[in-house]
């Protein structure tokens, strides 16, 4: 009798166990499922916060562009700013009325640093900027500028280039036609004008935007860039593979 007592006791405390292990796997199962849901909720999320942030700038960025554009062309094909530009020699004249051109083309853009001109006959820089001359290419103050004119072949066509310049940055913009003898025309825009309608960034902020080799355009702060940069090869991959 005793034995038998002994026998259903074990067997109710078993299936206590049983019970206690069924409903604690229930419970697991179950908040694993909920952790899922609300990874899936938060995933989904970002993936719209995501598309709405790339719908903007693609938005915005077109819209820089074709203001850009417009400021570049007009002064590239004005008349005194072509004669800097293509001529293989010119009066006194004409070269101070070319720079006078530079100077109120910077003064009626608030978005422009400087304005700079590049003529390959003459391998003459003209800059907008106070306190710089003008000069030969080799003797030009902003040297990284005059590597990007020379090398204009494999720069693309107004595709921002952020540069540090003796008073901070600026993103610089090419533009040219084909003929190589037309010469170049610099636009360096200034950054705060830029990247705050781009993406609204300030110092702080939480956006980086690479182009498509990888190069940070704009960037909140120096470490969102150093993060993005070390992460781009994977990214870059997944988007490779159909997986981003």
């Amino acid at each position: 009798m005793h034995f038998l007592q002994k026998l259903l006791s074990r067997r109710r405390l078993l299936r206590r166990c049983v019970l206690g292990m069924a409903v604690s796997v229930g419970l697991l199962g179950m908040f694993l499922g909920i952790n899922r849901l609300f990874e899936n909720i938060l995933l989904q999320s970002l993936s719209e916060m995501n598309s709405e942030f790339v719908d903007h700038v693609d938005l915005v960025s077109s819209t820089l562009f074709d203001t850009i554009e417009s400021s570049a062309r007009l002064m590239f094909y004005s008349t005194s700013i072509e004669t800097l530009r293509a001529s293989p020699a010119m009066s006194a004249q004409e070269s101070l009325e070319g720079q006078q051109a530079l100077d109120s083309s910077v003064q009626s853009c608030p978005y422009l640093k400087s304005v700079m001109v590049y003529n390959p006959t003459t391998d003459y820089v003209y800059t907008s900027e106070d306190g710089f001359p003008s000069t030969k290419a080799a003797d030009f103050h902003d040297q990284s500028a005059v590597a990007l004119v020379e090398g204009w072949e494999q720069q693309e066509w107004l595709v921002p280039v952020k540069r540090q310049v003796f008073d901070g940055f600026c993103y610089t913009f090419l533009y040219y036609s084909d003929d190589p003898a037309d010469g170049v025309l610099i636009l360096n825009v200034d950054t705060d004008w830029y990247e705050q309608r781009l993406l609204g960034v300030y110092a702080g902020g939480s956006c980086v935007l690479l182009n498509k080799h990888g190069h940070v355009i704009v960037s909140g702060s120096p470490l969102l860039s150093n993060e993005a940069i070390a992460l781009w090869p994977t990214l870059a991959k997944a988007h490779a593979d159909g997986t981003t």
